[in-house]
């Protein structure tokens, strides 16, 4: 297993990744528009994209605070390779880039009900305020968890203001 980093993921990665269901992430019936990674994180077994992190660099507001993250988003791993920590792997290859490499201090993530454990597991916690997001309707109080890890600061409180779609 390798690790391939890119600032674009390629087609058959992405068709390896995410085409072995209509909806990966069960996240279709929510109607939700999101982000488009700007970073990728692909784990490889030989040539085929098993598991993968998008990340992004995102400006929010916390209580009115600016705050620079790292956002994590499009976690997979492909089902037949699911259960042997891949995903946990690339999310610390991701921390490590949010950390050593682009020098970020707070990381934010949104992820539904039933993965809150897991990442819980990794070290992120969940929020409880409010997180306003852009949606193609307008400002909306976004309706999924938001999970956040501090590294070198701490988190201040009040609501989350994100200026763009949610990643």
């Amino acid at each position: 297993m390798r690790y391939v980093r890119t600032d674009s993921l390629p087609e058959e990665a992405r068709d390896a990744l995410f085409g072995w269901s209509k909806d990966p992430f069960q996240s279709k019936a929510s109607g939700i528009a999101w982000r488009p990674k700007d970073h990728h994180i692909t784990m490889y077994d030989g040539d085929r994209a098993v598991s993968h992190v998008g990340l992004v660099r995102a400006a929010v507001s916390v209580g009115g605070t600016p705050l620079e993250v790292g956002g994590l988003g499009q976690v997979v791993t492909v089902p037949e390779f699911q259960g042997r920590g891949l995903a946990r792997k690339c999310i610390v290859e991701a921390v490590r880039v949010l950390v050593d490499e682009w020098k970020l201090n707070y990381g934010m993530l949104f992820c539904f009900s039933r993965l809150k454990p897991f990442y819980e597991d990794l070290g992120w916690r969940a929020r409880t305020g409010p997180v306003w997001v852009q949606q193609p309707q307008g400002r909306v109080m976004f309706p999924v968890f938001s999970m956040v890890e501090q590294w070198g600061g701490n988190w201040p409180p009040g609501d989350i203001e994100i200026s763009g779609f949610p990643w």
